[in-house]
């Protein structure tokens, strides 16, 4: 049981007082017309200009797109191009190797 000569809990008394609050009709009416007037004394905001039209993802990526097409450009030519002989021989002719004699 509750003790009746115990101070009373400042929780309980801020919810009465929020209650009294919400149901007093004219404390509302009053509150809004002061809102009301606030907003109406404010200048109005000046207009923002509107942002530039967005252009589509592949505009805005074509350097990727080009750096894309030059990279496989690049890793097609050093994989499938395969230089030819040059024809010369390891030896040449005589047991040196390159020219070099021993």
């Amino acid at each position: 049981m509750s003790d009746p000569n115990a101070a009373p809990d400042p929780i309980d008394k801020a919810y009465v007082e929020a209650e009294a609050v919400l149901h007093d009709d004219q404390a509302r009416a009053a509150r809004r017309a002061r809102i009301l007037a606030a907003v109406a004394s404010e200048p109005a905001a000046a207009p923002v200009a509107a942002p530039p039209p967005r252009r589509p993802a592949w505009a805005r990526g074509r350097w990727l797109v080009a750096a894309s097409v030059a990279g496989l450009g690049v890793l097609l030519a050093t994989h499938v191009y395969l230089p030819t002989d040059p024809g010369w021989p390891d030896h040449d002719g005589r047991g040196h190797a390159h020219g070099v004699l021993q």
